[in-house]
């Protein structure tokens, strides 16, 4: 199927599995595709008191895709591990005694984020010559967390951010599913659910793409809540070593959390106009993070 030999033997070999950890994030990593397999938030938990896994196992698909003599997308191979603790995974795809692709992950203490460096050592030659773009491609079906569909739909949506923008944009709510093209650079995007997102950032942006969502029904037998697709492109230069850098964000639409990244990505919480916006800010929230500190279940902060 494949020309080159190393390729062909990465696309027939085994999956293993590795495991990155903190004291707030429990991330499993697969090495086929070299990607999140299972991904759970730590100290919370969903309406049936279960462990809450943004990604369940199997149901997050991310890959780059690019072209040397032929299509190639990182999906379809086993990366080899050539380094793994709680805090670090690095993969590889060889394409020859010196040259490979690398996925390398990064998991700080007290993090949700995990930075993820795709980098490139001696591929140029390989990579053709007229690319200037990769595409990158990250589909995850969202599970259920709450108890209530309707509640836990209507404030479900893909969220994306213009680089120097103030604020952010989404695709809508209270929608069944919606899609958008965007022709312009991108800096983050978020596949949000009510009250816990999944965001990659692409720390040179990304140069455009599509972003997609729609809800499964209330009985989905996999219990899942909506589909979220993004088909993203970053810029390419060649060189003889090439990184490319992100960062997953797996973790709670936690405001104080979600402003101490530095990128905007509490402009997904939607606090209201001018004077909502103050109380909620200086009022709402304060009160939200107090009992935050007791009660792990958000459905029941807000009730209170």
């Amino acid at each position: 199927m494949y020309k080159d030999s190393l390729l062909e033997a990465a696309y027939n070999a085994p999956a293993q599995f590795y495991t990155l950890e903190n004291d707030k994030i429990k991330a499993v990593y697969t090495t086929r595709g070299a990607q999140a397999y299972n991904v759970e938030i730590k100290d919370y938990f969903t309406y049936d008191s279960l462990a809450l896994n943004i990604v369940k196992e199997g149901q997050s698909d991310f890959g780059i895709q690019f072209y040397t003599t032929q299509m190639l997308d990182t999906r379809n191979f086993t990366f080899n591990t050539v380094e793994s603790t709680d805090s670090t995974l690095k993969m590889r795809l060889p394409f020859a005694q010196d040259s490979y692709i690398e996925y390398a992950y990064y998991l700080p203490q007290d993090s949700y984020e995990v930075k993820f460096d795709f980098n490139l050592v001696n591929m140029d030659q390989y990579i053709s010559k007229n690319a200037r773009n990769f595409d990158v491609t990250w589909k995850l079906d969202i599970p259920r967390l709450e108890k209530g569909y309707d509640n836990e739909r209507n404030y479900s949506t893909v969220d994306f951010k213009y680089p120097n923008d103030e604020d952010v944009e989404n695709l809508g709510l209270r929608k069944e599913s919606a899609s958008k093209e965007i022709t312009t650079k991108v800096s983050w995007f978020a596949f949000q659910q009510q009250f816990f997102s999944a965001i990659l950032d692409a720390e040179n942006d990304f140069e455009g793409g599509d972003l997609s969502f729609a809800f499964f029904k209330e009985n989905d037998p996999h219990k899942n809540l909506m589909q979220c697709n993004a088909n993203m492109q970053v810029a390419y230069t060649p060189a003889e070593s090439v990184t490319i850098p992100f960062s997953f964000y797996f973790g709670p639409n936690h405001f104080k959390t979600l402003k101490s990244y530095g990128e905007g990505y509490e402009k997904i919480v939607p606090l209201g106009g001018w004077l909502v916006g103050w109380i909620n800010r200086w009022v709402i929230i304060p009160i939200f993070d107090f009992f935050n500190n007791s009660i792990a279940n958000y459905g029941i902060i807000i009730l209170i």
